[in-house]
């Protein structure tokens, strides 16, 4: 199990990304039961639109998730 915080600005906490999450209890964090290494499809305009990208990676295109804080 991973947590990811918007401030990390990785693929979970991301509005973007595609993978299963859920939200910590205090809507602080994404938790990923998977890990690290889970993946989603990534929806974000441009090249990483179509690619599975890890929970743990980040880049350039990030939008903090709507679910958390």
């Amino acid at each position: 199990m991973g947590k990811y915080y918007v401030r990390q600005k990785s693929c979970a906490a991301c509005e973007w990304w595609g993978g299963q999450r859920e939200t910590e209890r205090s809507r602080d964090a994404a938790v990923v039961k998977q890990g690290a290494n889970a993946k989603g499809k990534c929806g974000a305009p441009g090249r990483h639109s179509v690619t599975a990208m890890l929970a743990a990676n980040t880049c350039n295109k990030f939008k903090a998730w709507g679910q958390l804080k």
